[in-house]
């Protein structure tokens, strides 16, 4: 997935999913293992939030559609 990554900084990186279940279907990984939301400072969530906004912004940019959902998926025990 290396090659379809858009975004990167020391703590997180952003990837076009492998399966899009829609168009601009985008994953932001954290490089470091958080399991749950909950376990975030402060700092760390609004940093994850900071790029979220920088991501939807430019898909809804780039791909000129009407909304972002964000989803949050607890199955791999990984915030991503």
């Amino acid at each position: 997935m290396k090659g379809a990554i858009f975004y990167e900084n020391d703590k997180i990186y952003t990837t076009l999913a492998s399966y899009l279940i829609t168009e601009g279907y985008v994953i932001v990984v954290l490089k470091n293992k958080i399991e749950d939301l909950h376990l975030f400072s402060r700092e760390e969530y609004e940093h994850l939030m900071d790029v979220v906004e920088v991501v939807r912004n430019s898909i809804l940019r780039t791909l000129n559609i009407k909304k972002v959902y964000l989803i949050y998926m607890d199955e791999i025990k990984h915030v991503y």
